[in-house]
């Protein structure tokens, strides 16, 4: 059973990073125009709790024993969305890790969780067919939930309303 690490008040048994994403990866400057302040070194600063503060990068990875999943899940917080791209393989654990991003979503009072899967992924539509499974439903591209900068991108954006 996975154990938990650098937990800060996630009811789960996942690790949880939060920090303020300033280029930390394409799904986060997807997910905002604007990005946080800079820290006093000039790298990332820590987030604030405020909701509708610059996007925070959340990372979610399972720990079994001494071994922690090679393939952690990576979220960018901004509003009432949480964006996130599921990792290349879903190994052991990325259930529960997923299931670790949703209770975060819960407790950082999103109204919806966007799944963003990019078509070439290899069992592309297999993912989709299980995101649509739990809930998640397959968005229109000219959602104005969807950033625009995601409209030149070859993905699938799912939504789901978490409320």
């Amino acid at each position: 059973m996975p154990s938990c690490i650098n937990s800060k008040n996630i009811p789960s048994q996942m690790s949880y990073n939060q920090v303020v994403s300033s280029k930390s990866s394409s799904i986060a400057s997807a997910a905002s125009s604007t990005s946080g302040p800079p820290g006093e070194d000039g790298g990332p600063a820590v987030a604030t709790p405020h909701p509708s503060s610059a996007p925070k990068r959340l990372t979610f990875m399972t720990v079994g024993g001494s071994k922690i999943a090679e393939q952690p899940w990576d979220a960018v917080l901004k509003g009432d969305i949480l964006f996130i791209s599921p990792p290349d393989r879903l190994l052991e654990g990325s259930k529960e890790a997923f299931v670790a991003l949703l209770e975060a979503a819960e407790e950082q009072n999103c109204n919806y969780v966007m799944m963003i899967i990019r078509k070439n992924r290899q069992g592309h539509d297999e993912l989709v067919r299980s995101f649509k499974f739990i809930g998640f439903d397959i968005m229109d591209p000219r959602s104005p939930l969807i950033p625009a900068s995601f409209s030149t991108e070859p993905i699938t954006c799912m939504l789901y309303n978490v409320k």
